[in-house]
Parts: C-alpha cells; sequence; structure tokens
C-alpha cells in the first residue's frame, strides 16, 4: 500500500482563534492600563486630603491645649483677682495707685499755648459781654 498523501491547505487569512485570543488580550491590556491610571489619580486625591485633614487635626489638637490651660487658669481664685483687677476693682483697704506715663516736652509745650490761647479768649469773651452790657 502506498500512502496518500493529503493536501495541506495554505490559506491567506490568518486563523480566526488567533485573532479572536489577540483582541482579548489587547483589550485586556487596555482595561489594566486605565484602570491603573484612575487608581493612581484616586491615590493623589486620597494622600492631598489625607494632608490637610492631618493638619486640620493639628490646628484642633492646639486649640484644645490651650482651651484647657485656659479651663486651668480660670479653676484658680488667682486668674479671677487678676481679670478684676485688670478692670479697675481694688480689695478691701488697699489704695489703687495709677502711674501716669512721661509726658513728652513737646505735647507739653503744645498745650501750654493751646491752655493761654484758651484763657485769653475767654477772657476776651468776658469783657466783650460786659462791655456790651456797659454800653446799653
Amino acid at each position: 500500500m502506498i500512502a496518500k498523501k493529503t493536501k495541506i491547505k495554505n490559506s491567506s487569512r490568518p486563523d480566526l482563534s488567533f485573532i479572536f485570543l489577540a483582541v482579548i488580550f489587547f483589550s485586556s491590556l487596555i482595561f489594566l492600563i486605565v484602570s491603573n491610571v484612575r487608581i493612581s489619580q484616586k491615590r493623589a486625591l486620597m494622600t492631598n486630603e489625607i494632608n490637610s485633614l492631618q493638619e486640620q487635626i493639628q490646628r484642633l489638637q492646639e486649640s484644645k491645649t490651650n482651651l484647657e490651660t485656659n479651663i486651668n487658669k480660670a479653676d484658680q481664685d488667682s486668674y479671677w483677682e487678676e481679670k478684676a483687677r485688670e478692670q479697675g476693682f481694688v480689695k478691701e483697704g488697699e489704695n489703687q495707685v495709677v502711674v501716669l506715663p512721661v509726658a513728652d516736652s513737646s505735647v507739653n509745650n503744645d498745650q501750654s499755648k493751646n491752655n493761654s490761647g484758651f484763657f485769653k479768649g475767654l477772657l476776651q469773651n468776658i469783657s466783650n459781654f460786659f462791655g456790651g452790657l456797659i454800653r446799653r
């Protein structure tokens, strides 16, 4: 018996199964790339939000410590005594002393000129008033 030669088909068309697998592979690859980009964008947004929240937490903790120290001060009698003295209150038996700032010499000269001008004007007004009464 002689072996029969089988004809091998030489087609110019590629196999459909290879095309189908290539399309699935490239579409999966594109899907993974797009997903990775979206995840990295969300990660950047979340990192910025975390940083801003950490700064806010730090500010709130500083505010909390300030408030706690003020509460501790308010529990003491010396704090309330100091606040009352700032408003001008004095304990019984104490004399209040007010220290005035040293006046500048140029300010004193201006005030004395204004005072002398004031008195001259006042004397002039008085003399005009009485002079008007005498003329009548």
